[in-house]
């Protein structure tokens, strides 16, 4: 991309479509990209008059600064709008038998969400048949 003082209004030489699975995390969506990057510059650089320049499309788009609210989990949405969410910021957080936990790590396969890696306020992250295991079979309640 060619460097401007806009954001977004440079030309392209080089793009890559990038597989995005419904699992891939945000820190491997990261390296995809990074290692992409690398791919295409490395290319750039060993021959650079090979390409030529196209103008960018559409227009720039911005996002807000996340906060710590927004790992907050609404259970009124979907069960893969939630995947979703925890992915892509690294975590969730709810309350389960009114304990405070973070929900670092879902897979979501055939309409499901299934929870793979919890960490329970003040103490160390564990699978979730760990967590679950310290009740005892009692009845488990999600939500603040």
């Amino acid at each position: 991309m060619e460097m401007t003082a806009e954001m977004e209004a440079g030309d392209v030489f080089l793009r890559k479509n990038i597989l995005i699975d419904i699992n891939d995390t945000n820190q491997q969506i990261e390296t995809k990209v990074s290692q992409t990057a690398i791919d295409l510059l490395n290319d750039y650089l060993s021959t650079p008059n090979k390409y030529i320049a196209q103008k960018q499309n559409g227009i720039a788009t911005f996002t807000r600064k996340f906060t710590g609210d927004d790992e907050i989990i609404d259970l009124e949405k979907s069960e893969l709008e939630i995947h979703n969410q925890i992915r892509a910021l690294g975590c969730g957080r709810t309350k389960i038998k009114g304990v405070e936990v973070k929900i670092l790590k879902t897979f979501y396969n055939n309409g499901k969400m299934n929870i793979i890696t919890i960490q329970p306020a003040g103490k160390k992250s564990m699978d979730w048949k760990s967590f679950i295991n310290g009740f005892h079979g009692q009845e488990i309640k999600i939500g603040y």
